[in-house]
């Protein structure tokens, strides 16, 4: 098919699997393009199933589709979809020293999984090289073409993928589709962006269903931080349903990325206390009524409570969290005192 006049060609043609991609200005737009073509009509169907996936996944961090070209006689299609300039995460070396990074890669390729995963689409194929930074910094997820758009779970007569990120229950007869297929290609991948190898339990080909021995964690392979690495070592579990969702793992990398930035302001008649450094904490009392509240760089936690003491009129005790707005009551009846707490909540900055 000859493309349009408006898309001229300014890199060679870059070949993939089962076609190829030609780097086009878009000379309307004045933006750069890239327009995927097959090499073979029986790779139709992947392309459509690439164009039907793309357009049910919006999201800042899935690559987007800006339009469909299509021949006279409908035998012909391509993809006109967002440039995506800079190298793909195969070539992304882990420095430990830069835990922040790592993070902010995890949450940015975690919430684009939950996002498309919220919109019932499966990616079906997740791993490093079909991960590209766009040119403002976020991680975009590409590649479609295997992807599932139908009700979940589903099943398919041919096994596909890519080896050593396909989870166990791909090797079943038939094999099961549902979400938590991408969740453990997750965990492949963020094992293998540490370690330089895929883990342990993915090696074998065809993959036996092999559950992780403790000395095959990946907080024993250079990721220090231990909660973060029992998340990704639960990635890679055996059943699908041990696994944690991916907005599940979006909230935990976020919860590093913001450790220590929280505020929060407690407010009575007489004072106005800020809690904003961890181990510190705030204590408000009236009469033989008191509550102390410590910042332990994630949560603002109720330690010592003594007499009546009510949280948004639930009773206050020891270990719960506070979150958000709450008007603290110190005392039981006749002269109360009010007391606010206000949480602030900072945003991740990619």
């Amino acid at each position: 098919m000859t493309l349009p006049a408006r898309y001229k060609p300014i890199l060679p043609p870059i070949s993939g699997g089962f076609g190829h991609a030609i780097i086009c200005e878009d000379q309307v737009l004045q933006r750069k393009v890239a327009i995927k073509k097959i090499n073979h009509s029986a790779h139709l169907n992947r392309l459509i199933d690439e164009v039907v996936a793309l357009q049910e996944a919006k999201s800042k961090h899935v690559v987007e589709i800006y339009d469909v070209l299509i021949n006279s006689t409908g035998t012909d299609i391509s993809i006109v979809e967002e440039y995506l300039p800079g190298s793909d995460l195969l070539l992304f070396a882990f420095n430990p020293l830069n835990l922040e990074e790592f993070y902010k890669l995890g949450f940015q390729v975690a919430t684009g999984i939950a996002e498309i995963h919220a919109r019932m689409v499966v990616h079906r194929d997740i791993k490093p090289n079909n991960m590209k930074y766009d040119a403002a910094g976020y991680i975009r997820i590409f590649d479609f073409g295997l992807a599932k758009t139908t009700t979940l779970p589903t099943s398919t007569v041919t096994l596909t993928g890519t080896p050593g990120y396909m989870a166990p229950e791909l090797f079943n007869s038939p094999p099961i589709i549902d979400k938590p297929i991408d969740i453990y290609a997750f965990g492949a991948m963020m094992f293998d962006l540490i370690t330089g190898n895929l883990p342990p339990c993915a090696m074998p080909w065809p993959q036996k269903p092999v559950a992780l021995a403790p000395a095959d964690g990946i907080g024993n392979k250079g990721l220090s931080n231990t909660r973060i690495a029992h998340l990704i070592d639960k990635c890679l579990a055996v059943p699908p349903n041990d696994r944690p969702s991916a907005a599940e793992i979006a909230i935990a990398f976020q919860r590093e990325l913001l450790y220590g930035q929280h505020k929060a302001t407690l407010v009575s008649s007489s004072q106005t206390l800020i809690l904003d450094t961890i181990g510190k904490s705030v204590k408000a009392s009236h009469q033989v009524n008191s509550i102390e509240v410590a910042y332990d760089g994630f949560d603002f936690n109720v330690g010592s409570v003594i007499g009546h003491v009510y949280v948004n009129n639930q009773n206050a005790v020891q270990g719960m969290v506070l979150s958000g707005s709450h008007v603290i009551t110190l005392g039981s009846s006749g002269l109360r005192k009010f007391v606010t707490f206000d949480v602030s909540h900072p945003e991740v900055k990619i």
